[in-house]
């Protein structure tokens, strides 16, 4: 994974020539936990990697994590996420490949006269797993988003998602609000709040941080968050960044 990630990093610098031709600048779900109701466009090849260090009581965990998207039509696209992950539960300690996953998303309205924009995505967990994981069954979430621009720098995002996250476990619900601004034309600045709950449980959560758009198609970017929940003391920071290549566009 790391070996891919540094292949495609590469051919993001050094193809700006040819990436050129396309004007818009990238768009991305990172940073944050929420979703962005668009598609990346057709026939665009996009990346989205980071690493993530959670701290709690009685946690811990290393993550590797990167979502590769891709343009089959204007408005619908494939994506596939992977993870692989190091963690220690009181004296139990893990390591291997914890997710997979492929997901189709379709953007369904563009923010025309105040209208926001809205997209949905479906994503199926697949039951691969390796080292101490293991995963015989398939999982499912199912996410609604939508996107309002609120003025020319700033923007509110909200998704409601659907989870089972394989047959033997609770389904449950989850939101993210997410209101973002823009410094500059370089530098991004976002808070958010989410969460995961049951008719019985509310597990609540906020994180923020920045972006850093080196170009129209690389995005750097570092975050973090913690529980608003008084019986957890979760702690995350993640750094990352997003690339894509446009020159298939042709």
């Amino acid at each position: 994974m790391i070996k891919g990630i540094l292949t495609f990093f590469t051919i993001v610098i050094f193809n700006q020539v040819t990436l050129a031709q396309f004007n818009e600048t990238i768009r991305t779900g990172r940073p944050g936990q929420g979703t962005g109701s668009n598609a990346v466009g057709k026939n665009v090849l996009q990346m989205q990697t980071g690493f993530d260090l959670n701290r709690s009581k009685d946690y811990q965990s290393n993550n590797l994590n990167t979502n590769i998207r891709f343009g089959i039509f204007k408005r619908i696209e494939v994506n596939s996420a992977w993870a692989y992950q190091k963690e220690k539960i009181l004296l139990e300690k893990r390591t291997g490949l914890s997710l997979s996953s492929f997901g189709l998303r379709l953007h369904l309205l563009d923010p025309i006269n105040k209208k926001p924009s809205v997209g949905v995505q479906l994503t199926t967990k697949l039951p691969y797993k390796t080292g101490d994981y293991t995963a015989n069954e398939f999982g499912l979430k199912a996410l609604l988003s939508v996107t309002k621009r609120i003025s020319k720098k700033s923007s509110l995002l909200f998704n409601l998602v659907y989870l089972q996250p394989n047959n033997n476990q609770s389904k449950y619900w989850s939101y993210v609000v997410n209101y973002g601004f823009n410094i500059s034309n370089k530098w991004g600045v976002f808070i958010e709040n989410y969460t995961n709950f049951t008719r019985v449980n509310f597990d609540n959560y906020w994180d923020t941080g920045f972006s850093y758009l080196v170009n129209s198609n690389l995005q750097l970017d570092l975050f973090g968050g913690t529980s608003l929940n008084k019986k957890y003391s979760d702690l995350f920071v993640s750094i990352g960044f997003s690339g894509r290549i446009v020159s298939l566009r042709k």
